[in-house]
């Protein structure tokens, strides 16, 4: 039959031939297409290539200097006086400061003292407050008998109060009047206080009279 493709047909080869041809020529430029390789970015002209990394600086380690023999030998010498120096201020000051503290006691406090200890028959304490003045003349034993005496006759102290306005001072002495009240007596009497400024001691009494009981015709 006319037209039919066949194997004897060569138009039919022909065309056949040529299509694969087509295909085989599309496939191929597919292929290619596929496979072509993404185009790295380039450097830009003029820039230097670098083969190796920049050096960074580093920084020299500081070195400990050593110190010559001589020269530690005077810093120990500076510094034991320097610590001497300040261990004798320091006694100089804590004495300084300890008689201060003796000083500013003053003498109402230590009278208050004398008082309160004589009350509370501590006539040890009380002897205390006393200066050379008294005790050179009279010993502790002694003046807790006269105490002891005074308080049997008349009755131990139940107050003193100082007299307004008695307060005397004259060169480093400081005087005092106190109205004394016993528990046997009917009335107060007055008793004057006479104290000394030692410069080691602070304030002691240096007098109170002939006893610490009243005086004659009280």
């Amino acid at each position: 039959m006319q037209g039919q493709p066949g194997r004897n047909n060569k138009s039919w080869d022909r065309d056949w031939a040529n299509e694969r041809e087509r295909v085989t020529g599309a496939r191929l430029v597919a292929i290619k297409t596929a496979g072509k390789q993404r185009t790295l970015p380039q450097r830009p002209p003029g820039m230097t290539r670098l083969t190796t990394p920049p050096d960074t600086p580093r920084v020299a380690r500081p070195q400990r200097e050593t110190m010559p023999p001589n020269q530690v030998r005077r810093r120990i010498i500076f510094l034991g006086s320097v610590f001497a120096i300040a261990a004798i201020v320091a006694s100089v000051v804590g004495i300084l400061l300890g008689r201060g503290m003796l000083q500013s006691s003053g003498p109402a406090t230590v009278v208050n003292d004398f008082f309160t200890a004589t009350s509370s028959n501590n006539y040890e304490q009380a002897y205390q407050d006393l200066g050379p003045a008294i005790t050179i003349r009279l010993n502790q034993q002694d003046f807790t008998k006269q105490a002891q005496v005074l308080d049997q006759q008349y009755g131990p102290i139940t107050d003193y109060k100082e007299v307004a306005n008695s307060a005397a001072n004259q060169d480093n002495s400081q005087s005092y009047l106190f109205t004394i009240t016993r528990s046997k007596l009917t009335k107060s009497y007055n008793l004057r206080i006479i104290l000394q400024q030692d410069p080691n001691e602070g304030w002691k009494i240096i007098d109170y009279g002939t006893s610490l009981g009243p005086g004659v015709g009280q």
